[in-house]
């Protein structure tokens, strides 16, 4: 009897042994699981802000070390430039450089050593046509205009094509058959076109820059 219970004792003794190492064993397994996953999912990283917030601090520090050197280099640049400008003299005869505003007159030299201008020309391709004043008649034309000035007059014309239009076809229908007679006639209309034109340009470019028009067609039927 006295045996069995030694046995029986120690039996009880080997099982809580057993229980108590596979508690240990599994608390560890589960500990290691623990720091795996912490480890893998950056845990124990530094955090992204934080990276971000150091890296911009070295740029701002870096913009600042520049700054300085960029302010200088430009102050340099620009009193080099204004000392430049201060001992640009343009002589008689020669092209100067030219200030921000309206188109300037081209220049050039004539045969005979005087002063002249550039003369452009642009033509209108489209014809224009309307119906005379009160008439049956159908006047049809076609102009080109002249400027002294710089290619941007002609440009400008191109730009505002279809406000030009409108302006030539009213001037045109305004036109009866007794003007049509007058020997001046083609002058006169020719001068009304050019202001009307002018009128157009100064509207929006405020400048106008046309000086002669002529009639590269004219009909009336």
């Amino acid at each position: 009897m006295a045996e069995e219970e030694v046995e029986q004792e120690g039996g009880k003794k080997g099982g809580i042994v057993k229980i108590i190492i596979f508690a240990v064993i599994g608390i560890l397994v589960l500990a290691l699981t623990v720091f795996a996953t912490l480890f893998l999912s950056g845990f124990f990283e530094d955090d992204p802000a934080d990276q971000v917030e150091q890296t911009l601090d070295e740029l701002e520090k870096q913009a600042e070390k520049k700054e300085p050197e960029t302010n200088s280099s430009k102050s340099e640049e620009s009193n080099s430039e204004d000392a430049g400008a201060e001992n640009v003299e343009c002589e008689e005869g020669e092209d100067c450089p030219e200030e921000d505003g309206p188109p300037k007159r081209v220049s050039r030299e004539i045969p005979t050593g005087g002063a002249g201008y550039v003369q452009t020309y642009h033509e209108l391709t489209r014809p224009f046509i309307a119906n005379l004043s009160n008439s049956k008649k159908v006047m049809q034309i076609t102009i080109a205009v002249m400027t002294q000035y710089e290619a941007q007059v002609t440009e400008n014309v191109d730009k505002h094509e279809f406000a030009i239009r409108s302006v030539v076809l009213d001037i045109m229908r305004q036109v009866t058959d007794s003007d049509i007679t007058q020997p001046d006639f083609r002058v006169e209309l020719a001068e009304r076109v050019r202001l009307g034109i002018n009128s157009v340009l100064e509207r929006w470019e405020n400048f106008g820059g046309i000086e002669e028009v002529y009639f590269t067609e004219f009909v009336i039927q």
